[in-house]
């Protein structure tokens, strides 16, 4: 495969100094103006970002001042160019320098300079084509597979951790795989999974969770994926997506902004998810967001969220719109004795990583994500364990034709029972309600409610024991 390699400089580029033309504007003005025109194409502010540079491979946050350092070296270049200019000329250009040469000079060359556009671009028009995925060798065209060469006009702000190479293959790699995931359909599906990642735009609208007690290998797997991704993967706050007293500042969602794999990982026991934020993240409407000091920006979201943990949260059972999007995938062999340099071993083996996933992209062209059997019935149990309903009425009550029960009491029994076993309180009309779906109720003698078809155990249990 033959990748032309011939980049912008990406660095510390003299200027290509621009002729003096005396109709052009003065003052700070004039000096923006060269600048956006010598360094277009090697700087590039991002509205709501900052100031980027060319990296050779892709834009990168500019934290250590080039674009200043390049503006110094403008000043230089021009003041060695008036030399040999008219007195009056001279005299004129060597002002607009001097009325640079300080930092409010600087803030405001570089602040006309940020609105030129040669050299400014909005957020939304950055990382916004999804169908490619920037590599260390090239530019990954997803829907073709065919890998291109960098090009700075993609405006792809992000660059994976590695090269693609189709043909990548470690040995390591693939037994680790075997070994942690042995069942070759849910080993599949979690590279499918992995693989729809790679395409930057949210389309299954789902939130897989990886979970099993420790030492099972998936965050070491996970941790292999997010090496390979390199920029494209990131792991937030598990906070972000579980219910909390305080709202979070619009920072954090500003992270997101390109990103392809988000992890987070490892909440506490009895931790409640939040459903809203969960379905505005994997819904894939548009993300508000802004940096510290920087305006808001708005951008299409490009991620797909993946939860490693331990300790599944507590999900509302009644919440349909949720459970369409949650899928567990079961990691339950536990390495006996692990290799504690594994991961070490495998940042060595990125290439084979990133391969795998690409052609967990292929399959998922192919068939779609598929969940297999395993992760169906893993999820249903979730689902029958969030349900705190479901297991009061396998521990206190009974059900049939001819039992019934006063809704007061059965209530109060549920109160009880919920307070003894952890789960959140409910007011009485809400218990009504979500009984009134599994059971007829009506008046009973007195014109007390009554639920037909359940009652109390402990109840029905005193009532065999008198008759016989």
């Amino acid at each position: 495969m033959s990748i032309d390699t011939t980049y912008l400089p990406a660095d510390d580029a003299e200027a290509a100094v621009l002729p003096f033309r005396k109709e052009v504007h003065t003052g700070q003005l004039r000096i923006a103006e060269r600048f956006a025109n010598a360094y277009s194409g090697q700087l590039l502010y991002i509205h709501g970002m900052g100031w980027h540079y060319w990296s050779g491979t892709h834009w990168v946050e500019d934290r250590d001042g080039k674009a200043r350092r390049r503006l110094i070296s403008l000043l230089k270049d021009i003041r060695h160019e008036s030399v040999d200019m008219a007195q009056k000329d001279r005299e004129a250009l060597l002002s607009d320098v001097k009325k640079c040469e300080s930092s409010g000079g600087f803030v405001g060359v570089l602040e006309l300079a940020r609105h030129m556009k040669p050299m400014t671009v909005s957020a939304e028009h950055t990382n916004s084509h999804p169908h490619l995925f920037n590599v260390l060798n090239g530019t990954l065209n997803l829907e073709t597979g065919a890998l291109q060469p960098h090009n700075p006009r993609n405006m792809i702000t992000k660059c994976a951790g590695t090269s693609v190479r189709p043909d990548a293959h470690s040995e390591l790699f693939s037994v680790f795989l075997q070994e942690v995931l042995p069942d070759e359909q849910v080993r599949r599906y979690l590279q499918r999974v992995l693989g729809l990642a790679m395409l930057g735009t949210v389309r299954e609208h789902m939130l897989p969770i990886l979970t099993g007690t420790g030492g099972n290998g998936k965050s070491v797997l996970v941790d292999a994926v997010l090496a390979a991704f390199g920029d494209y993967g990131i792991t937030v706050d598990p906070k972000l997506i579980m219910k909390t007293k305080h709202e979070r500042h619009a920072t954090f969602l500003a992270d997101l902004h390109g990103a392809r794999l988000v992890v987070t990982s490892e909440t506490d026991e009895g931790d409640v998810i939040a459903a809203g934020t969960v379905k505005r993240l994997t819904g894939g409407d548009t993300i508000r967001a802004n940096r510290m000091r920087e305006n808001p920006f708005e951008f299409a979201p490009s991620h797909s969220l993946l939860y490693v943990t331990n300790h599944p949260p507590r999900v509302s059972a009644d919440d349909r719109a949720m459970w369409r999007r949650l899928s567990v995938v079961p990691f339950d062999v536990t390495v006996e004795e692990p290799d504690v340099k594994l991961p070490e071993k495998l940042k060595a083996q990125l290439p084979a990583v990133l391969a795998w996933v690409f052609e967990g992209w292929q399959d998922y062209q192919a068939e779609g994500l598929n969940p297999p059997p395993a992760v169906q019935e893993r999820t249903e149990a979730y689902r029958s364990e969030s349900d705190p309903l479901a297991q009061f009425l396998s521990d206190e009550c009974v059900t049939g034709p001819m039992v019934k029960v006063k809704a007061k009491a059965l209530f109060e029994t549920w109160a009880t029972w919920g307070m003894q076993h952890g789960h959140p309180a409910m007011t009485q009309t809400e218990f009504g309600r979500r009984m009134a779906d599994r059971f007829e109720k009506k008046r009973g003698a007195g014109g007390a409610y009554v639920y037909v078809g359940i009652g109390l155990a402990a109840t029905e249990a005193e009532t065999e024991g008198m008759w016989s």
